[in-house]
C-alpha cells in the first residue's frame, strides 16, 4: 500500500515519496519505508544466507506446488540453449526491443510461448491481454 502523505517519512532516508507503513513499534509509532530504501534493504537481506535461504526454500516451495509448469519452463529453456527455438529481441505485444521472457498460455505446450516484456507479461499473468 502506497501512502503519499507529507507529514510522514522514510525511516532511513527521510524522504517523503511512495512511503509504505511497515511497522508499528510496541510504543504505537508507525515507521514507513520508501520504495528505493526496501529496494535496498531487500537486496542487502537476499545476499545474507537467512535471505538466500528463504529464496531457495520459495524456490523449491514453487516447483513442488507447479511440477508441470517447471516441467514446461525447463523443456523451453533446453530449446533455447541448443538453438531449436530462437529467443527475440521484441516483445509480441508492445512491439518494443526489451528483454523478454517465454509466457506459455498452455503448460501442456511447452513450446508454443509468446514472447513478452516485464511489463505485459504481468498483464498476460493477470489476463489482461
Amino acid at each position: 500500500m502506497i501512502i503519499k502523505r507529507h507529514n510522514k517519512w522514510c525511516a532511513y532516508c527521510k524522504g517523503t515519496n511512495d512511503l509504505y507503513k511497515i511497522d508499528i513499534t510496541p510504543f504505537g509509532v508507525q515507521k514507513y519505508i520508501c520504495r528505493e530504501c526496501n529496494t535496498k534493504k531487500c537486496k542487502r537481506f537476499r545476499q545474507t544466507d537467512n535471505g538466500r535461504k528463504s529464496i531457495y526454500k520459495a524456490v523449491y516451495k514453487s516447483i513442488n506446488k507447479y511440477p508441470q509448469k517447471q516441467h514446461a519452463r525447463y523443456i523451453l529453456n533446453y530449446a533455447v540453449a541448443i538453438g531449436k527455438i530462437k529467443k527475440p529481441k521484441i516483445c509480441s505485444f508492445c512491439k518494443e526491443h526489451k528483454k523478454v521472457n517465454g509466457h506459455h498460455t498452455d503448460y501442456s505446450k511447452p513450446l508454443e510461448v509468446r514472447w513478452l516484456c516485464t511489463s505485459c507479461h504481468r498483464l498476460a499473468d493477470k489476463n489482461l491481454i
